[in-house]
């Protein structure tokens, strides 16, 4: 006699109306998580601008120290590029003038110069202050640094080796070269009258506050262009001061022929 069999099928789960809906969230969560995990991995893009740090050792007395950040990405975010693509309209002569162009015919530079301000930081228990250099053929003038045409320090830095390379020559200039500091119509001419290349990376905290010095208020008019150098690396500070030239009736107007008359 046969024997019967009797077969016992086991419950098939992803038929089961409870076993689908948890493996539909299963499969909602997993690409969710695919989802995060995508966006995460996406290249990231590079802070706007780049910065200088300064420090301040104390309330009463401000010193800057200037450590041009290598790695873009590493840099803070400060203003976004729109703000520092278009040059700020020139004041009245009364408050000074805002330097929007910069030309000197010895290295062949011709730029325009946009305002950059800087952010205060903390690193450790030391106060930063990070100044904006522009990323792009551009050399920045620091806003808490004097107008063009008043008794003061007038500031400009810029980026010598990427971002369109503005100083790139800097380092080539020699006492007597003439730079021409535009604002608006009106324009500028200093003479140079000293250049030095101090070390600065991996130095002691004084010798880097000396030479910060060379960026702070003082009470003569001159300009002062700074970069890092060599074009290699960045060990070094290279600082150009410049003098104003003598002009009986003020800053050359420029006409529209070229000729230049005095204001």
């Amino acid at each position: 006699m046969p024997g019967i069999r009797i077969r016992m099928d086991r419950p098939d789960p992803f038929r089961s109306p409870s076993a689908f809906r948890s493996h539909r969230w299963l499969l909602l969560g997993l690409g969710l998580l695919g989802a995060v995990l995508g966006i995460w991995h996406l290249p990231r893009k590079a802070p706007s601008v780049a910065s200088l740090e300064v420090a301040f050792p104390s309330r009463e007395e401000e010193w800057e120290i200037f450590q041009q950040v290598e790695q873009p990405e590493r840099a803070p975010a400060l203003e976004p590029e729109t703000a520092l693509s278009h040059p700020a309209p020139a004041p009245t002569p009364a408050r000074g003038w805002i330097p929007q162009r910069i030309v000197i015919p010895a290295i062949h530079l011709d730029a325009p110069v946009v305002p950059v301000g800087f952010q205060e930081l903390r690193v450790g228990n030391q106060r930063v202050r990070a100044w904006e250099t522009p990323n792009f053929f551009a050399a920045g003038w620091h806003r808490t640094s004097a107008p063009l045409g008043t008794p003061g320090n007038t500031v400009l830095n810029g980026h010598h080796n990427i971002y369109g390379e503005v100083f790139r020559d800097l380092v080539r200039l020699k006492p007597g070269d003439r730079i021409l500091v535009y604002s608006g119509d009106r324009v500028f001419v200093y003479e140079v009258r000293e250049k030095h290349i101090l070390p600065e990376r991996g130095r002691p905290l004084s010798e880097r506050l000396a030479n910060a010095r060379w960026i702070q208020p003082t009470e003569d008019e001159r300009l002062t262009l700074i970069t890092c150098w060599p074009y290699t690396g960045n060990t070094h500070r290279l600082i150009v001061i410049a003098r104003p030239l003598p002009l009986r009736d003020g800053p050359e107007k420029k006409h529209g022929d070229g000729r230049s008359t005095s204001r």
